[in-house]
């Protein structure tokens, strides 16, 4: 995995390897950073007292009871919070990965992240899974296998009939073009002006869809990645 962001660990721009990665996690990232990446990402509690919040878009999802899961589409802005260690299930997979529905993935989100595994009656294609690859707690795989594959487009399949998928607004690809700017510009003085001049958009614009995107603002980000 490389970060595009080459300083700072509470936001960057993943970019991974063209790889399906799954991992069996006792917790979600500590200490927890504020990311996106272009592939699809898939949490589930798996039990034995795990528990831990979600934040996407700025949004708080709870993973408290075992079956809670969400789902992550490519270039939401997400960070985890462990609030008791356990067992979590982790996915990340290219879209492409998913042919019928790559172009929804990317072009859509679901109207809520969050499931239930048992509610939208997945349960078994997961501990299938689990029951064929569970062999590798606390470990993470990088597998091109067509089997799991296979699973991923099974499971993908079931959500996007079971979960509201809405178009991404215009609003998601902003927020993407003032990090990767702000980025690869952070030791420069950069003014709201210069951005704004730049992306060609008011800054009183740019300032609210980032913090609402992310929870906080373009100062705070860019000191968070000077200071390290």
């Amino acid at each position: 995995m490389e970060r595009k962001v080459l300083k700072g660990d509470f936001m960057f721009y993943e970019k991974k390897a063209n790889k399906l990665e799954y991992m069996a996690l006792s917790f979600l990232s500590s200490p927890s950073y504020v990311h996106f990446h272009n592939e699809v990402e898939i949490v589930i509690n798996m039990g034995e007292g795990a528990n831990a919040n979600v934040y996407i878009n700025a949004q708080k999802y709870s993973l408290k009871n075992e079956g809670d899961a969400v789902l992550v589409t490519p270039g939401q802005v997400h960070s985890y919070e462990t609030l008791n260690n356990g067992l979590f299930m982790a996915f990340i997979f290219p879209a492409e990965y998913i042919p019928r529905l790559q172009n929804t993935l990317i072009s859509m989100q679901p109207e809520t992240p969050f499931f239930d595994i048992d509610k939208i009656g997945v349960r078994k294609i997961i501990m299938d899974f689990w029951e064929m690859h569970g062999s590798f707690p606390f470990d993470t795989k990088h597998m091109r296998s067509s089997v799991i594959i296979g699973y991923m487009n099974l499971l993908m399949a079931h959500l996007y009939q079971k979960l509201n998928f809405i178009h991404i607004e215009s609003d998601l690809a902003l927020v993407k073009k003032i990090i990767l700017y702000l980025t690869e510009n952070y030791t420069e003085q950069t003014t709201l002006k210069e951005l704004s001049d730049t992306l060609k958009t008011p800054h009183s614009v740019i300032s609210k869809v980032f913090n609402s995107a992310t929870g906080i603002t373009i100062p705070s980000f860019l000191n968070w990645v000077r200071a390290s």
